[in-house]
């Protein structure tokens, strides 16, 4: 729980930074959270073109398979 000590903090909106304050109550800048975001959803992007192309692949490779079963 937040307190406030004198009126300069209610005055100026800065909060008092406690054991129990989290990083967006006590004004820590979230830049690297949303780096951090950031870089995970290009990690998960490339793991969906990865499996995408894979998937792909044994589509491809089925069907030949089931061409050469139909020319025997």
């Amino acid at each position: 729980m937040l307190t406030t000590r004198t009126s300069d903090h209610i005055r100026t909106s800065n909060n008092i930074r406690g054991p129990h304050s989290c990083r967006t109550a006590t004004g820590f800048p979230l830049l690297h959270l949303d780096a951090r975001r950031l870089f995970r959803e290009d990690a998960a992007l490339a793991t969906r073109n990865l499996r995408r192309a894979w998937l792909e692949h044994l589509w491809n490779r089925h069907q030949g398979w089931c061409s050469r079963l139909r020319r025997a």
